[in-house]
C-alpha cells in the first residue's frame, strides 16, 4: 500500500492536512516508504509537482494547502500518490468539486501519467462521460453489487442490464431525439437492502425472485458479464 498501490482521494479540499506544508506531507511518503532523507524527499516532491504541471514547483512545494486552488490541490494529491511510482493508481472521483475546464485538465493529466509511467488506473466515478473518454473496461455497480462489466465501447453501444440502461437513459445528450428518462424510486438504503438484487425496487423488469435471490454474474459474450434474472432478449423486446 502506497508503494505499489496508491490512491487519490475524493475531495482535495479536505484530503490534505491544512496544518502541514505541502513539502512535509509529500516528503513523509518518501521518507516512510523509500527511506529518503528529508532534503532528498522534498527535492523529489518538487520534481513530481513539476510532472503534474504545477508552475514554480520548487518554491510552491513549501506552501500550505490553502494557498492552492482546488485544481492545484487535486494535482498535489495526484503527485503525492505517484511519488512511489505505483503499479496501480486508484482515483476516487478525481474531478469532484472542480469546474468543467479543470476536470478536463485533470483527466488529461491522468491519461498522460498512465502512459508515461506504465501504470494501471482504477477510476471510481459517477460521471459516465469520464468513463467513456478515459476507461478501457467498466464495472457498473449498484448497492455494492456488480450489475454489469464490459469493455467500454460495447457497454455504451449495447447495455444489457436494466440499471446500465437506466443510467444511460438518464444522461442528457444534445444529439438525442428523446427526453432523458430518470430512474424511478430512490437510492438504496443499505441498512435494509433486499436479500436479492439491490436494484429490484427500482427495476422495470423485476420478477418475484429478484428480491430474494441475487443473480450470479454470468458471462454472455467474450469479456462481458451481467447479473440479472431476466434474459437480454426479454429486456430488449420490452424496451422495443
Amino acid at each position: 500500500r502506497a508503494d505499489r498501490i496508491s490512491m487519490v482521494f475524493q475531495d482535495p479540499m479536505t484530503a490534505l492536512n491544512p496544518y502541514m506544508r505541502i513539502s512535509d506531507q509529500m516528503a513523509e511518503v518518501l521518507m516512510l516508504h523509500k527511506g529518503l532523507s528529508k532534503r532528498a524527499a522534498v527535492a523529489e516532491a518538487a520534481q513530481m509537482l513539476e510532472l503534474v504541471k504545477i508552475p514554480d514547483a520548487k518554491n510552491r512545494v513549501r506552501l500550505f494547502p490553502h494557498e492552492f486552488s482546488g485544481g492545484m490541490r487535486q494535482r498535489v494529491m495526484i503527485a503525492m500518490a505517484l511519488l512511489c511510482k505505483p503499479d496501480v493508481l486508484i482515483a476516487d472521483e478525481p474531478t469532484t468539486a472542480l469546474d468543467v475546464t479543470v476536470q478536463a485538465q485533470i483527466m488529461d493529466l491522468l491519461g498522460e501519467l498512465r502512459r508515461e509511467l506504465g501504470m494501471a488506473t482504477v477510476l471510481i466515478t459517477h460521471d459516465l462521460g469520464v468513463v467513456a473518454g478515459f476507461c478501457e473496461r467498466a464495472i457498473v455497480m449498484y448497492g455494492g453489487q456488480v450489475m454489469e462489466q464490459s469493455p467500454v465501447d460495447p457497454l455504451f453501444a449495447n447495455p444489457t442490464h436494466p440499471y446500465t440502461k437506466g443510467l444511460l437513459a438518464a444522461l442528457p445528450r444534445l444529439d438525442a431525439d428523446r427526453a432523458m428518462t430518470p430512474i424511478r424510486g430512490n437510492p438504496p438504503n443499505m441498512t435494509g437492502a433486499p436479500k436479492g438484487c439491490p436494484f429490484c425496487p427500482r427495476c422495470d423488469f423485476v420478477e418475484e425472485k429478484c428480491a430474494d435471490v441475487m443473480p450470479p454474474l454470468a458471462e454472455f459474450a467474450p469479456g462481458r458479464a451481467r447479473a440479472c434474472h431476466r434474459s437480454i432478449e426479454t429486456i430488449e423486446e420490452a424496451a422495443a
